[in-house]
């Protein structure tokens, strides 16, 4: 049975999106098999959380890593928190996502907390652009930024009615990004505006 210490950083924990809890939970679904420790780190780091020494394993959560997209006092604060991994013996795991934000302050901060592994969206190609210092220090492996797990499908195929019950023909996710995420960016939203006029041709 492995020891893993989760740090997550949430404000509103009540207010949790179900692909949010089931990314964070991931490794509860295998009951009995771990024995975990969830901490959200907005509350601070009390002292027992900081004399652990006999993990296993410390995994960093999407939600913690994100604040280094602030680049405030409280991610600053946070950060000096946190020091304490530095010297922890054991694995540790980060779990970033949209890593091309503030890509050197995420690679810096992981290399300062001496992390082992890093569960990327990304493949060998971009790592030692995103990573130029993390890249020959730790292991990488490639993620997706979320998984819809069996309770999860249960729960939405409740809410899921037949297609032609749907409001919607199409429905697609995307907004008006800042023009610092280059071409590609603005394409997500480009796309959008396409396909609606083209829909309402088609009567869809």
């Amino acid at each position: 049975m492995l020891r893993i210490l989760i740090l997550y950083h949430e404000a509103q924990p009540e207010e949790r999106p179900l692909s949010v809890q089931s990314h964070l939970c991931a490794l509860s679904a295998r009951r009995g098999k771990h024995r975990i420790i969830y901490w959200n780190v907005f509350y601070g780091i009390p002292s027992w959380i900081a004399s652990l020494r006999n993990m296993d394993a410390v995994i960093l959560h999407t939600t913690l890593l994100c604040m280094r997209w602030s680049g405030d006092h409280n991610w600053r604060q946070v950060k000096e928190e946190l020091q304490w991994l530095k010297g922890l013996d054991c694995v540790k795991v980060a779990i970033p996502q949209d890593e091309y934000d503030c890509s050197e302050l995420l690679d810096e901060w992981l290399c300062e907390l001496d992390v082992s592994v890093v569960f990327s969206n990304f493949d060998a190609k971009h790592r030692k652009t995103l990573y130029p210092t993390m890249s020959s220090k730790a292991s990488f492996y490639k993620a997706f930024t979320g998984y819809v797990d069996e309770e999860a499908a249960r729960f939405c195929s409740k809410m899921c009615p037949p297609s032609q019950e749907r409001a919607f023909d199409i429905v697609y996710r995307a907004k008006r990004l800042p023009y610092w995420y280059g071409s590609h960016g603005q394409e997500k939203h480009r796309i959008a505006q396409a396909v609606w006029e083209r829909a309402r041709a088609h009567g869809l």
